[in-house]
């Protein structure tokens, strides 16, 4: 183990429609590469390739939440089997199918180009039950490639002196700042994606920081050529035992009858790091906007410039606001401010639709309670909504667009934690949420893909102001729909 040598990590500074694996690649990306599968083996070939080869376990397994704590084998793993459905006879293109054990199948097609393999799936829940699988994993063996792999110890970690995520915005090569060591199952590290719930994970060590990008990758023998891979939608990065780097894709627990579709990329390239990020951002434009979104929130909270509740839309291009009693847009970048709501009454709490053409506030007279009000988000134009629906903020669009949640209440109703369905105008409380928390500013918010609600309990005690002023902060968390509440921190 050499771990222990080199847990001073060092970080190195990194420099749109999604590309398919068609598309035309860079004239000196060298000899085309080849793909073969047998026995749950992917396996890439290149003469120009350190080690000539590249195997990947596909697909490794198929995953159940709540896994961070529990038992691999008796909990977390689903069961699928594989089967080759076709393979050219050049070696660029594979189609497999897995067949999950709960009925759902996920058909691959991979393609090799001269610097990359292209990942498009397909599940389909085909059942009347929900499928339980909410991730799975692609397991990439380095070893060969990075020149640090031993074939007598498949545990060796050399490795990942040569391996990095990004953190900060930074290439930061691993082992990075603040390396976990405790977990279930030790060693290896996990960083979890943004909006992904942390219990819902690999259960080896999970990193404390959230990566900047999907990107997880290595540098080859020689140093001369980059290996890096990238899901969308995406679970967690993974290092992982056995000499081996894991993007983990996402399946979200697929519904009856649902379609969802996947796609990803390795790449294989010359060892220029602006260049690969440069790719990768064009393959991936919704990642690239969703970390400029987080970069720019936190960066808008932190401005001084007179606008309160900022929030950035879907895209990263433009931040809505409360400017002096008005919601307002104004480019992320600076730029002029544009007033969209006039009327008595300050409009606060904005929250953009997740397709960024609508904005939804509150209208208060005081900064409480309000009218729940929606625009357009070009042009300020009021979109009807089928009730009156009184509201406090924040606000959260569900990611399909048609729900809203908020401190909310209908006409003659008390208010609560709810969802307003945007097509009826049904208000429809969150089982599970202390009826409390709609009745002081405790803090809430709404998962990225809306599966989960989280807000924080303050314990008071006798001589202290009561409020957020406890002694000590939880936060809680119950699933989008309602349920069972759980306690996230200890």
């Amino acid at each position: 183990m050499v771990i222990a040598a080199c847990i001073a990590a060092l970080v190195v500074s990194a420099g749109d429609v999604p590309a398919t694996a068609q598309d035309e690649s860079p004239d000196d990306a060298g000899p085309p590469l080849t793909i073969s599968w047998a026995r749950n083996y992917l396996t890439i070939r290149g003469e120009h390739l350190p080690g000539e080869e590249v195997r990947i376990l596909y697909i490794e397994a198929y995953c159940r939440a709540n896994s961070q704590t529990t038992d691999w084998g008796k909990h977390t793993v689903v069961g699928h089997r594989t089967e080759l459905l076709s393979a050219s006879e050049d070696g660029t293109r594979i189609e497999l199918r897995c067949t999950l054990r709960d009925g759902v199948t996920v058909d691959h097609v991979i393609t090799a180009g001269a610097d990359e393999i292209d990942f498009r799936l397909t599940a389909r829940n085909p059942t009347i039950r929900r499928s339980e699988a909410h991730w799975a994993q692609p397991c990439i063996r380095v070893g060969a490639f990075t020149g640090l792999g031993d074939p007598a110890n498949p545990q060796t970690y050399e490795y990942i002196t040569k391996s990095f995520v990004f953190l900060d915005g930074e290439l930061s090569r691993m082992p990075t700042r603040d390396w976990a060591t405790e977990a279930r199952y030790t060693p290896g590290q996990v960083w979890a994606a943004p909006g992904v719930p942390r219990a819902d994970v690999n259960p080896r060590p999970l990193s404390s920081h959230v990566p900047s990008n999907g990107l997880i990758g290595c540098f080859g023998d020689g140093d001369r050529m980059i290996l890096a891979t990238a899901w969308e939608p995406w679970q967690e990065l993974f290092q992982g035992v056995i000499t081996c780097l894991h993007s983990d894709f996402r399946l979200g627990g697929l519904r009856p009858g649902e379609t969802r579709e996947i796609r990803g990329k390795i790449y294989l390239v010359a060892n220029d790091v602006d260049a690969l990020l440069d790719r990768y951002h064009r393959d991936f434009p919704e990642h690239h906007a969703r970390s400029r979104a987080l970069a720019l929130e936190r960066s808008a909270r932190r401005r001084a410039f007179g606008g309160i509740e900022p929030r950035v839309s879907p895209d990263g291009s433009t931040i809505a606001l409360s400017f002096q009693g008005a919601v307002c847009r104004v480019p992320s970048g600076g730029g002029a401010l544009t007033r969209l709501t006039r009327g008595e009454g300050w409009d606060v709490s904005p929250a953009w639709s997740p397709a960024g053409d609508r904005i939804a506030f509150v209208r208060t007279r005081d900064l409480g309670d309000g009218d729940l009000l929606v625009v357009d988000a070009a042009t300020g134009a009021p979109v009807a909504l089928p009730a009156a629906i009184r509201a406090r903020g924040p606000l959260f669009f569900h990611p399909d667009g048609h729900r809203l949640l908020g401190r909310l209440a209908s006409p003659g109703g008390g208010a609560r934690i709810a969802w307003c369905d945007l097509d009826d105008g049904a208000v429809t409380p969150v089982e599970g949420i202390p009826d409390s928390l709609a009745t002081r500013r405790a803090p809430f918010a709404l998962s990225a893909y809306g599966r989960w609600i989280a807000w924080a309990e303050h314990a008071d005690r006798p001589g202290e102001q009561s409020g957020n002023n406890g002694p000590a902060a939880e936060l809680w968390r119950v699933p989008g729909d309602g349920g069972a509440p759980s306690r996230v921190t200890v």
